[in-house]
């Protein structure tokens, strides 16, 4: 026993404690990073998860979107020009620059009353009288 705590005392023990310890002290190091890293890889794997399933559901809900009958009448009334029995299709042309002409109508419209009123020649009865008794 003396032997033993003789040895444990020496240099030599001292040395080897010390390098047995920086091992375990390293190998420690390594397998915490590794742990980290899979950790981390395992959290962006489960939110890839998760979003793939989402698309899924997406794609799922736009399948049987595609595959109802309610889709299927309505391309064939669009595209084709399909109807129902006792039905009739109207088709009208495109109107073009409407919303021009009416701007503009109302901008002169506008005009002609604010150059009126600004001017001070017509009272508000007359235009009153004029509005239900003149034809425009």
């Amino acid at each position: 026993m003396v032997l033993f705590y003789r040895l444990l005392r020496s240099k030599i023990a001292t040395v080897m404690l010390l390098g047995i310890l920086l091992l375990v002290a390293y190998q420690t190091t390594i397998l915490l990073y590794k742990g980290y890293t899979t950790e981390s890889d395992v959290k962006e794997l489960q939110s890839r998860v998760d979003e793939l399933t989402d698309k899924r559901e997406r794609l799922l809900a736009l399948q049987a979107l595609l595959q109802s009958d309610f889709f299927a009448e309505r391309e064939a009334r669009l595209k084709l020009g399909l109807q129902k029995q006792g039905e009739y299709v109207v088709i009208l042309p495109p109107i073009k620059d409407t919303g021009d002409i009416a701007h503009n109508d109302l901008e002169s419209r506008s005009d002609s009353s604010d150059q009126e009123v600004s001017q001070g020649e017509t009272k508000n009865t007359t235009l009153w009288w004029n509005y239900f008794f003149t034809k425009q």
